[in-house]
């Protein structure tokens, strides 16, 4: 006998929408059925029922049967999900103390300390202009570079402003970009190298903390070491 796997509870549900019976629900918003509820609803179908047409025994047992195989599966959802988030905190963990280069902009200065970052030039260029912007958005310095050659390359900056005094210390910011021998500019992404203080498992991931402050996911890490 083939059963429909919905008639039975729309039958439950129609059954004790028309019962003169009291059935007590939960003040709930969920729409799902708990197991009190199908109780409640088998209970009122079975006090209801036409005793002249009676449930169909196998059908109501194959009802209940499948009922219970999705409340354990739904347990087990929310068991491997459990298991998931876990793991994903635990594997962060690893990051921790560790370098890892992202992408970014940022320039920290402390004392005479001046991190550093790196760009990839795609082609040949004559020069990479670097401008160097404090916190309001003002430049305090241009860092010249010519003759580029293709490939990865690293920009330090000597923490002082266009006239050679040195700068406060804290964060910076720096705008790069190529000219090629045609005079044209093109804009390059910058990454740095940070140490990972501390991680956190969020519904992002999980999610590195920076020795600068900043944050970032760590599946936007492109390299991962330790700190020399």
């Amino acid at each position: 006998m083939s059963v429909d796997a919905t008639s039975y509870y729309d039958t439950l549900t129609s059954s004790s929408s028309s019962s003169s019976s009291s059935v007590v629900y939960s003040d709930d918003s969920s729409s799902s059925l708990t197991a009190d509820d199908f109780l409640a609803l088998l209970t009122t179908q079975l006090q209801n029922q036409d005793p002249t047409n009676p449930m169909d025994n196998a059908e109501m047992v194959s009802q209940m049967n499948q009922y219970t195989m999705v409340e354990q599966l739904s347990e087990i959802s929310g068991q491997l999900e459990t298991l998931t988030e876990t793991a994903a905190a635990s594997s962060g963990m690893d990051y921790l103390g560790k370098e890892v280069v992202v992408e970014g902009s940022s320039v920290v200065k402390s004392g005479d300390s001046v991190t550093s970052l790196a760009f990839e030039v795609g082609d040949d260029a004559s020069a990479v202009v670097a401008n160097i912007y404090d916190s309001s958005g003002n430049i305090v310095d241009t860092v010249t570079m010519t003759d580029i050659a293709s490939g990865t390359v690293s920009l330090s900056w000597d923490g002082t402003d266009s006239d050679g005094n040195e700068v406060d210390d804290g964060t910076y910011y720096a705008s790069v970009a190529s000219i090629d021998d045609d005079g044209k500019y093109t804009s390059l992404t910058t990454s740095v190298s940070r140490t990972v203080t501390g991680v956190s498992s969020t519904s992002d991931g999980v999610v590195l903390t920076l020795d600068d402050g900043s944050e970032v996911n760590a599946l936007n890490v492109s390299y991962v070491g330790y700190q020399s």
